[in-house]
């Protein structure tokens, strides 16, 4: 829900072909915890909230108008992980034939402090990826 991750949207949309599905991705992002059993505790999550379910209507807001009818949408929320792990995991167990994303465009020293979300769905994709780059200052 970042203007730069929102403009990807539309470009997710002229590469589908009619008929076609575009799944928007959104992690709730939160740290898992050890071990994976106590990731049933409450605490910070999202599912099955009001939360999630304003979280997916802002989704389906992102959608342009004039391609709605074109391609069938579906949104996913996921409620904690790491974004890239989380996406790139959502994409095996939906089955995408490719992902979009966008990135700030960091190197460097602002990557390695930053991290780069859209660098390790590149590393860690066997699909193609789409990368949407951010405008540079």
């Amino acid at each position: 829900f970042s203007s730069l991750g929102n403009a990807a949207v539309p470009y997710a949309y002229s590469i589908v072909e009619n008929g076609g599905v575009v799944h928007l991705v959104h992690v709730h992002e939160r740290h898992l915890p050890s071990p994976i059993h106590a990731y049933d505790e409450p605490r910070r999550s999202i599912s099955g909230t009001v939360a999630e379910n304003e979280l997916k209507s802002a989704l389906l807001a992102l959608v342009p108008t004039e391609v709605a009818s074109q391609a069938r949408t579906e949104v996913h929320v996921i409620d904690g992980g790491r974004p890239s792990t989380a996406i790139l995991q959502a994409a095996t167990r939906i089955g995408v034939d490719a992902l979009c994303v966008a990135s700030h465009g960091r190197s460097g020293l602002g990557r390695a402090l930053m991290g780069s979300v859209a660098q390790s769905i590149l590393e860690g994709a066997d699909k193609p990826v789409f990368v949407m780059r951010g405008r540079r200052p």
